[in-house]
């Protein structure tokens, strides 16, 4: 679970790979079909979230909207 604790936040084009997660806590990405990363089949991964315009409705979204739906 990652609410409670600081954060270093990448935004990327793509999620990044996980084995990027020492370095970062939270991916912030565009440009993926699929609303969420999975852990495994079923078991989304919370340090992802995916901005992209066909999942947001083509509307921009603010970062300070963001931040309290994922921390």
């Amino acid at each position: 679970d990652i609410r409670g604790k600081a954060h270093k936040i990448l935004f990327s084009h793509i999620p990044v790979h996980p084995l990027n997660f020492p370095r970062w806590s939270l991916n912030i990405h565009g440009h993926l079909h699929s609303k969420i990363v999975e852990l495994e089949p079923g078991v989304p991964d919370e340090r992802y979230y995916c901005v992209s315009a066909e999942q947001t409705g083509l509307k921009p979204l603010l970062l300070t909207d963001i931040l309290p739906i994922i921390l």
